[in-house]
């Protein structure tokens, strides 16, 4: 129907749009005006709305309209009809007072009999395909909504050793659930399943235990195979006076948890309703239940629903037969799920050779009460089992527990990573190593940076560290010059597979030999490193104080000597200075200079000082030959010999807080110059 109306709806065209007082003709939308006489696919509110798709609220819409909005009277039906005083027929019918037929989406009022989609109201008396939500969504309710028991009652008690027989009926197919005791001895129930009713609609099962024994007693619940919380439950006692719990006393006692915030329970079930059970702590105090903390029911036993510490202990559930006193017992466990740590006997990678044994160690330590599950996974889990062992120890503050992983004989298979699984309650932990099976032993053995190394003299330290790789761990000896290292020189020291020298000397250089060696397996290898200890050059005329020279005549041949040391062997250069030819000479210097000229009646006697990082230089030219004074100074003290062809000339020179004295003595007179103030100023005397 609504496909068909969207169809009608989208097909119309070629409609025009008028708005006034008239529109006679036929429109696709007529808008509101006096009359609309003619049909339309929509016509709006006016006086008279006679034929149309859509009618909108007015005072009249005596036809049948696809849409009929509110007004007084919609007295036909549309498709959709909004709220008014009567709407008798629609396919849709929105909220009014009265939605009286059908429709197919009824909205919220206060009878929807018929509809295909019912929305909240008040009431939705009649089924509907889609049931949106609201204060009532139910689904269809019948009489086999659930599976029915022909069992009136709730429980029954039996008798040991009666027959059991209960039928179930249902819509749809059906399915049983047992108690533990029946669940366990499945072979004594019979059950037959068949379709029932007047036309085979439903499904019958019937379930037969032939011989009823006390721990048979439970709740027997019959439920739909596809829906299994639609269920029906009877609760069968089986009484036996040898037997009043449902549960056998175990030679020791049953384990029962405390667990936080939840209550505890011990699960003492008896097999008659109406016995009488006591609850006892050890080693005699009888616990009475008050039906607020402690609780007592025949079908579940008693319930604690708070426990405390007090709780901590054993308990038993005891009742008397005839004078036969029966009891059960109980050990309560405080449960703690708190690890506190979780490790393996190797932190670092596991490498072993092929046919060698494997044992890795994983070691918990939780707090006191802790109960704690330790699995392991490995690459050899699936072909075959290792051997696990597992110890528990308690100490003074935690308990420790152990499990111990071996493999006697491992191959390349078992070679990948190893994980401990430790779960305790909700809280888990877990750790790894990794496992590298070799074949067989080996060593290589190559140097880092080649075979000639180098180190500076006066290096703090220098290692020789050659690349090593060996399996198992070899024994690492280092030789110098064929002679051990650490033997020779307290400053070797060997490191792993590196020999460390501290104070590097050039008595160090030499060839350095690291032999390798793995006993068990008779394999060994070696490397010689030539270490290189490079020395700062330095001249050896340093060390020596300075000499006078002595006078050289002229033309003469002499020999110039210079030592050094270094290593490599450093390169020697020789510089030549020559004396300026002239009277004067212009030094590179910041320093002021003065000429001093002084006159002699037979020849000039030139004197040029210059002092610069305690270079002293003095000219003296006379009429009958050249005189050069090269001079150095040395704390303040200047001294110079000069030799003439007509005569001796000495110049002693004494510098002290800028006084310069030249005392000069010639074969004619005495000639003597004072300077001060680096200022050079003449003084001429004749004796």
């Amino acid at each position: 129907m609504i496909c068909f109306i969207f169809v009608v709806l989208c097909g119309l065209s070629g409609s025009a749009l008028a708005k006034g007082k008239a529109n006679k003709t036929s429109s696709l939308f007529s808008l509101p005006g006096k009359a609309n006489k003619t049909s339309s696919l929509f016509s709006l509110p006016g006086k008279a709305n006679k034929t149309y798709l859509f009618s909108l609220p007015g005072k009249a819409n005596k036809t049948s309209p696809l849409f009929s909005l509110p007004g007084k009277a919609n007295k036909t039906s549309s498709l959709f009809s909004l709220p008014g005083k009567a709407n008798k027929t629609s396919l849709f019918s929105l909220p009014g007072k009265a939605n009286k037929t059908s429709s197919l989406f009824s909205l919220p009022g206060k009878a929807n009999k018929t509809s295909l989609f019912s929305l909240p109201g008040k009431a939705n008396n009649t089924s509907s395909l889609f049931s949106l939500p609201g204060k009532v969504v139910r689904e269809p309710k019948g009489k086999f909504s659930v599976p029915v028991l022909d069992v009136k009652s709730r429980q029954l008690v039996l008798e040991a050793n009666q027959t059991l027989t209960i039928h179930c009926r249902g819509r749809w197919e059906l399915s049983w659930v047992f108690p533990g005791g029946v669940a366990r001895d499945k072979e004594i129930v019979q059950l037959e399943d068949s379709r029932c009713g007047r036309q085979s609609q439903h499904y019958c099962s019937q379930l037969i235990i032939s011989s009823a024994q006390a721990q048979h007693t439970g709740s027997f619940r019959c439920r739909y195979s596809h829906r299994t919380r639609k269920q029906s439950a009877v609760y069968i006692y089986v009484t036996d006076r040898q037997r009043p719990f449902v549960e056998e006393q175990n030679k020791s006692p049953d384990l029962v948890y405390i667990k936080e915030s939840q209550p505890l329970v011990f699960p003492c079930r008896v097999t008659n309703p109406d016995a009488t059970v006591s609850l006892v702590k050890f080693p005699d105090r009888e616990l009475t239940p008050d039906q607020r903390n402690i609780v007592w029911n025949s079908r579940q036993g008693f319930l604690i629903r708070s426990p405390t510490y007090f709780y901590i202990g054993l308990f038993s559930c005891k009742t008397s037969v005839n004078g036969t006193t029966h009891s059960l017992s109980y050990l309560t466990h405080r449960q703690v799920n708190k690890i506190l740590e979780v490790y393996l006997n190797s932190t670092s990678p596991v490498q072993t050779l092929q046919g060698d044994s494997l044992a890795i160690n994983c070691t918990v330590t939780a707090e006191w009460n802790s109960r704690v599950s330790i699995s392991w996974d490995y690459p050899g889990q699936v072909n075959r089992a290792a051997i696990i062992s597992r110890r528990i120890m308690a100490s003074k503050t935690h308990m420790v527990f152990y499990s111990i992983l071996s493999i006697p004989k491992l191959h390349r298979s078992d070679r990948g990573l190893y994980i401990c699984r430790v779960t305790s309650g909700p809280v888990s932990r877990e750790t790894n190593v990794s496992v590298t099976v070799y074949d067989r032993p080996y060593i290589r053995l190559t140097p880092r940076q080649g075979a000639i190394v180098e180190a500076h003299a006066g290096q703090k330290s220098y290692r020789l560290s050659p690349k090593l790789r060996a399996f198992p761990a070899p024994e690492i000896i280092w030789l110098k010059d064929g002679k051990v290292a650490a033997e020779q020189c307290s400053r070797y020291h060997v490191d792993g597979n590196s020999l460390v020298i501290r104070d590097v000397a050039e008595e160090d250089a030499g060839k350095y030999t690291i032999l390798v060696g793995i006993q068990e397996h008779r394999l060994y290898q070696n490397l010689t490193l030539s270490l290189v200890v490079n020395v700062s050059p330095g001249i050896g005329e340093k060390a020596v104080s300075l000499q006078d020279p002595g006078s050289v005549p002229q033309g003469s041949r002499q020999a110039l000597h210079c030592s050094s040391h270094g290593v490599p062997p450093p390169h020697i250069a020789w510089l030549w200075h020559p004396c300026p030819p002239k009277d004067t000479v212009q030094c590179n210097s910041d320093l002021k200079s003065r000429v001093v000229k002084p006159h002699f009646n037979r020849g000039l006697f030139c004197v040029l000082s210059h002092f610069n990082r305690g270079l002293f230089c003095v000219l003296s030219h006379f009429n009958r030959g050249l005189f050069c004074v090269l001079s150095h100074f040395i704390r303040g003290l200047f001294c110079a010999l000069s030799h003439f062809n007509r005569g001796l000339f000495c110049a002693l020179s004494h510098f002290n807080r800028g006084l310069f004295c030249v005392l000069s003595h010639l074969n004619r007179g005495l000639f003597c110059v004072l300077s001060q103030d680096w200022l050079f100023s003449k003084s001429n005397a004749m004796i």
